[in-house]
């Protein structure tokens, strides 16, 4: 019999950097692929993060300012300081970039996998030989059911996430490679976001991810699926054809 009295267990957040019994297991555990459940859990993280960045960056300046005072001054921690609240948020912002397109692109695949099989057609979106994987799975779903990607809000800024997360992975960011033509469409890019920024990096100029970008990508892949209705896909619904 149920005990009124009962205090109900509280589930754990990513406040505490935990999980127990009481958190629902990843859909991909529950047999499919359910990409807004991930949008919603790297949001919960990225405030996690963004928050503990900040309380960090308050208290390590003056953790510097006072070893500074103590030592006379010195150049070195100003130095040490910048890269605690430069670089290694940008790495953690990057991860996380990578984390959230991998999400979408994920998404993206499995809705292609499942028009094959509802339409039987033979041959799936591993059969578009030529362009990037969104002009990819643009042109399949196009043709296969009549869904234009490159209509939806959008689009554009998802192949100018393409270009980062390429540059990221094949790269490390840094963006002095002359033999990737690409390299000069995001240095085009990259002033026109307040969100990103070229930093020095070991081997020269480096993307540095400030925050609000990652925010920005939560939203703009959230927006996209919503509007192709990737919700319905996962669960063998239909999608309309766009007008």
């Amino acid at each position: 019999m149920h005990n009124s009295d009962e205090t109900p267990k509280k589930r754990s957040t990513l406040d505490d950097f935990g999980c127990d019994t009481n958190d629902p297991p990843p859909p991909a555990a529950m047999g499919h692929y359910d990409p807004v459940w991930w949008l919603d859990y790297y949001e919960d993280y990225l405030r996690t993060v963004e928050e503990f960045l900040r309380k960090e960056a308050v208290s390590l300046r003056e953790k510097y300012h006072e070893m500074e005072s103590a030592i006379g001054g010195s150049s070195n921690v100003e130095e040490h300081l910048d890269a605690v609240q430069h670089f290694f948020p940008s790495l953690l912002r990057s991860s996380l970039f990578l984390a959230v397109y991998s999400c979408f692109d994920g998404a993206m695949k499995h809705t292609c996998d499942l028009v094959q099989e509802q339409r039987h057609c033979p041959t799936g979106v591993d059969g578009e030989k030529k362009g990037s994987d969104l002009e990819k799975y643009n042109r399949y779903l196009r043709r296969i059911a009549g869904v234009q990607l490159d209509r939806l809000a959008g689009w554009t800024d998802l192949t100018d996430y393409a270009k980062v997360r390429n540059c990221v992975v094949h790269y490390e960011g840094h963006l002095d490679c002359k033999r990737d033509a690409s390299q000069y469409l995001i240095k085009q890019y990259i002033p026109r976001k307040s969100s990103l920024s070229v930093a020095c990096g070991f081997y020269g100029p480096q993307i540095q991810f400030n925050q609000g970008f990652c925010e920005e990508v939560i939203c703009t892949v959230r927006g996209f699926m919503d509007e192709l209705n990737v919700g319905q896909w996962v669960k063998g619904y239909s999608v309309e054809p766009t007008e």
